[in-house]
């Protein structure tokens, strides 16, 4: 929120030096957001992604007309650091699932055959990417299946002759197939809860599906084809929806050319733009138009917006920034809700005190991120005392110290609860 005002202050003491012809126009360095499009131009697909070709879009077209784009560069600032951030959960991530990928192929490479040979070279291609930092989450999905396969197999040929002479499978191996079954769709509900959070968190129908869906997860009844079906769900509701904001950033652009010329219309009209050129990337913008429809609200009732548009604008960044902490989101919800209705009301509300929730949760954090990096250090040490047994067990425990060494406290598992 600091941050903000100070930016708005740098942007009117702009303004005014313009009008007065005091200091000469810089043209904006949009050098660091091109460079962050290049770099994530492999995660097209990712709400950050699509968010920072927005911005950059918006950036050259309010450049081009000499208009002020510090606020812009500073959102798109926070969404290359918001991207590198996941990235290197990725990282860790993927690692983590190349190891037990690796562990995996050497119990079934005396299988042989085509499929074999394909998980080979799929392990090869993550193994390289990883080492170049690069994400492959297609190629990771795919080893996955075809790594259940032949588990699948390889655990089928495990068989008991019953009485009778019927030979059926070993009760043991059943279920360690399912075992592996579920594993396998757990990752897999995990993967769609992040492709497709925005939606899911957009419609409270999809949010009681998801929670269902972790509770078969629990109760050991999901499958990958309850998972398959709500993963085409999603995506054609997010089609759906992506219309519906279409549809309605056009009314909300109508309503906007009928009020008189401000700064805050003018502020109001970027932000349009701004939601318009995230939703031709792709992405959605709920949060956005939201934001529009307070504003023109505001804008209705006096021009300049007063303090009402002031606390609303306070209130979103609030919500935003709530996203990143741990608990936070949930806490804040109800609160942030009946602080907007009573802004709607006329009311002031005492954004100051929402703050303070936000500041606890972050102490929070910050006490559970040491705790973490004090367990950290404790399995790295454990397993270093019995590194020289053998089993599965040391084996996996093996890769789980690996996995923690490189990445505490440097990557995102050090910087997040």
């Amino acid at each position: 929120m600091a941050k903000k005002r100070v930016l708005d202050v740098l942007a009117e003491v702009q303004r005014v030096a313009a009008e007065v012809g005091t200091v000469d126009y810089v043209p904006a360095d949009l050098s660091r957001l091109e460079e962050g499009v290049r770099r994530f131009t492999l995660y097209f697909d990712w709400p950050e992604s699509q968010r920072l070709r927005g911005v950059l879009n918006m950036a050259r077209q309010e450049e081009a007309v000499g208009n002020d784009v510090a606020a812009l560069l500073e959102e798109g600032e926070g969404l290359i650091g918001q991207m590198e951030r996941r990235l290197a959960e990725g990282l860790v991530a993927q690692g983590q699932g190349l190891a037990e990928l690796k562990a995996s192929f050497e119990r079934v490479s005396g299988v042989g055959g085509r499929e074999v040979r394909r998980l080979e070279n799929l392990l090869e291609q993550i193994d390289d990417a990883q080492k170049q930092g690069m994400l492959l989450p297609g190629e990771v999905e795919r080893a996955r299946k075809l790594s259940l396969t032949l588990r699948k197999k390889l655990e089928s040929s495990v068989v008991q002759t019953a009485p009778g002479e019927v030979t059926v499978m070993d009760p043991a191996a059943q279920a360690k197939i399912r075992a592996l079954e579920l594993e396998h769709a757990g990752r897999h509900l995990g993967d769609v809860l992040a492709e497709y959070g925005p939606l899911i968190s957009a419609r409270p129908e999809l949010e009681a599906h998801a929670r269902d869906l972790n509770d078969a997860m629990v109760a050991g009844t999901l499958t990958e084809e309850a998972i398959g079906a709500w993963q085409q769900e999603l995506g054609t509701q997010r089609d759906a929806l992506r219309a519906e904001q279409q549809a309605q950033l056009e009314e909300l652009e109508r309503a906007l050319a009928d009020l008189s010329a401000s700064d805050e219309a003018a502020k109001a009209r970027l932000s349009l733009g701004l939601a318009r050129h995230t939703l031709e990337e792709g992405g959605l913008a709920g949060d956005e138009l939201r934001d529009l429809e307070l504003t023109l609200s505001a804008l209705r009732l006096s021009p300049d917006g007063g303090d009402t548009l002031r606390q609303h604008r306070e209130l979103s960044e609030l919500e935003r920034s709530a996203r990143d902490v741990a608990g936070a989101s949930e806490e804040l919800a109800s609160q942030i809700a009946e602080a907007r209705e009573a802004l709607g009301r006329g009311e002031t509300v005492n954004v100051d005190a929402l703050y303070d929730v936000l500041e606890r949760r972050m102490g929070q954090a910050a006490q559970e991120r040491e705790e973490l990096d004090t367990r950290a250090d404790h399995v790295v040490q454990e397993y270093d005392s019995v590194r020289n047994l053998a089993g599965e067990t040391i084996q996996r425990l093996g890769r789980l110290a690996d996995t923690l060494s490189p990445a505490w406290p440097g990557t995102a598992l050090g910087t997040g609860p």
